[in-house]
């Protein structure tokens, strides 16, 4: 009997100490070193005391992930995925979201990279970190951040654009899809950045690339605006009187600004372009593609909230 009460003890205490472990790891912060070396240990690199890379493994780690390992760890902290996705999550099952983001390629790709041995597990995981990651959008692309820095005189606080992604046409062919960007079928998304800050600050789709910028911006965009505010864009939009185009200012130095406004806008859509799933999407599922494509926008937005920031530009265009 003494032995009996010996081993249940010892049992007992085994499973409080198992059960402390779990909850102290289901809280745990995920900081960018450990995400460095989960990151090594994915691709066969040896693991360091330092999250600092060479060369080599710079090229590697853009290659494979598209991020930094600061933005990696911050994103994880913020899905608490052990809490908000399952009790057998990982950081590996975030690094292979990433890597489906970024490499885009086939499914023997992706298991190779990341050393998954089964498809049904690889994306099972992608996509339940996938739809997290987007729940993450209102708390990170924030349209009210367009105040942000204002100076309370210019009256357009934002400049916008649409950014067009191939896609295999779904169902039968039709003009629907069709994009003059690339002459094929493709999808469109509406994308608005901060004048003052470049964050980005809304994003919308996908559409079909042949509803027109315009159209876009007049059935959602356009009725977030206050009376009198406007926005910068391309020529793409003339004829709407609350966005202003190149051509529409009251001097030189007003038509340079705009444009260096335009320039980092295209920027930011290249920041999203480093992603192969915003560059072309081999399916014809566009609504799954939507979930994608707002995950690589909340990364790149994340990216900027912690200085990974593109150059400022100057601006004091006057409409009065």
């Amino acid at each position: 009997q003494a032995g009996r009460r010996s081993r249940t003890a010892v049992s007992v205490s085994y499973v409080s100490l198992k059960t402390e472990h779990s909850q102290l790891f289901a809280t745990m912060k995920l900081t960018p070193l450990q995400c460095a070396n989960c990151a090594r240990k994915m691709l066969n690199m040896p693991t360091k005391d330092t999250e600092v890379c060479t060369d080599a493994e710079k090229r590697m780690f853009r290659a494979t992930l598209g991020v930094s390992f600061p933005t990696a760890s911050e994103l994880w902290n913020r899905l608490d995925p052990k809490n908000k996705i399952s009790d057998r999550a990982e950081p590996k099952h975030l690094l292979w979201t990433f890597v489906f983001l970024k490499v885009n390629k086939t499914e023997p790709v992706h298991l190779k990279i990341t050393g998954c041995k089964s498809r049904d597990t690889f994306r099972q995981w992608v996509n339940r970190f996938a739809l997290a990651i987007e729940l993450l959008e209102q708390d990170i692309i924030i349209l009210s951040n367009r105040f942000k820095d204002w100076d309370g005189s210019t009256r357009c606080l934002m400049c916008i654009d649409g950014t067009d992604v191939p896609i295999h046409e779904p169902g039968n062919r039709s003009s629907l899809w069709w994009s003059h960007k690339f002459n094929g079928p493709g999808i469109r998304y509406e994308v608005a950045t901060c004048i003052r800050t470049g964050d980005i600050v809304w994003f919308r789709g996908p559409f079909p690339c042949n509803m027109s910028d315009r159209d876009i911006f007049d059935l959602f965009l356009a009725t977030k605006l206050f009376p009198g505010e406007g926005v910068e864009a391309d020529s793409g939009y003339s004829g709407r009187p609350q966005i202003f185009t190149p051509g529409v200012a009251q001097n030189r130095t007003a038509l340079k600004q705009k444009s260096q406004v335009r320039g980092r806008h295209e920027n930011v859509n290249g920041r999203l372009k480093v992603f192969g799933v915003m560059q072309r999407w081999n399916n014809s599922n566009t609504a799954k593609h939507g979930v994608f494509a707002r995950c690589v926008a909340i990364i790149v937005q994340l990216s900027f909230s912690l200085g990974e920031t593109l150059y400022d530009v100057e601006y004091e265009v006057n409409y009065d």
